[in-house]
């Protein structure tokens, strides 16, 4: 079974497509790396350090420390295939 709409009896949608769905999957996926983007921006510009900026915004340090190597991967990523914008 390829798709668990046919699966569970309906039809597929039209224009609906495991490339669609990756696409959005992509988009949202970029959308969440923008957003952790600008709450590390907003820590660093606070100059709070990072443990006191996470209690104030009720964010745990692992979390942002996991988005801020995600970011970083990402950036490293960008420079290595020629297509680097500026992150944070």
């Amino acid at each position: 079974m390829d798709n668990l709409m046919e699966y569970k009896g309906y039809p597929e949608r039209p224009g609906s497509s495991r490339k669609n769905r990756m696409k959005i999957q992509e988009m949202k996926a970029e959308y969440r790396i923008q957003e952790m983007q600008k709450m590390i921006r907003a820590r660093t510009e606070s100059g709070l350090t990072v443990s006191e900026w996470c209690q104030e915004n009720n964010f745990s340090e692992g979390s942002y420390y996991y988005w801020l190597k995600k970011i970083r991967e990402k950036t490293i990523e960008e420079v290595k295939i020629g297509n680097f914008k500026f992150i944070c």
